[in-house]
């Protein structure tokens, strides 16, 4: 049998219209019987909803008394005002939002920056470590020669193979056989002076 969804029994929608209309009109006054059915609405709605495993039942119960506070004080002020939908619902919507911010705000650890230490992790020790490195290179190359740090810089920071360098005049040195030497003795000069 196939539903039709465009045919609906006018008899049974007005029941349900007229109950939410009389459910609004008890909250209205603060009738306990309602409130009592309006809580209970909201706390089966919290049990089952995704959340529910996330809350214990004490924060249920304060999310139940909340959001009930909260939509009578609506209803109060005449913020919300019967249209066809039911109290229930709304709760319904304001209890979804609350214990989205609940979850939210208990996600969150706040402590002071202060007293946080942060553990270091290999990766950002490694590039700590190279910047020092670095730093100490630099430091030493700076008391080395020009043409010795000429041929340093030119192999291990520029990254030119000994023959460009030699090709392109880009040292004294005329042979790969001599650039070789020089760099040699330079690098041994450099490591004396750092300590290596």
């Amino acid at each position: 049998m196939e539903n039709n969804y465009s045919t609906i029994n006018p008899k049974r929608q007005s029941e349900k219209i007229t109950g939410a209309a009389f459910m609004y009109h008890q909250l209205r006054g603060h009738d306990p019987k309602a409130v009592r059915l309006l809580c209970e609405g909201i706390k089966r709605h919290l049990q089952l909803g995704k959340y529910g495993k996330a809350t214990s039942a004490e924060d249920q119960e304060e999310l139940v008394n909340d959001t009930a506070v909260f939509v009578l004080r609506k209803i109060g002020d005449g913020t919300f005002s019967f249209i066809g939908v039911s109290p229930l619902s709304y709760a319904k919507t304001v209890a979804d939002n609350l214990l989205r911010n609940f979850c939210r705000r208990k996600r969150q650890h706040w402590q002071a920056l202060e007293t946080v230490t942060l553990p270091i992790q290999p990766e950002v020790e490694a590039y700590f470590t190279q910047i020092e490195l670095k730093n100490q290179v630099e430091n030493a190359l700076s008391k080395l020669s020009e043409a010795s740090q000429l041929v340093i810089r030119l192999k291990y920071f520029e990254d030119l193979k000994d023959e460009e360098i030699v090709r392109d005049g880009l040292s004294p040195h005329r042979t790969t056989d001599s650039l070789k030497s020089a760099r040699c003795r330079s690098l041994k000069r450099l490591a004396v002076m750092m300590g290596a």
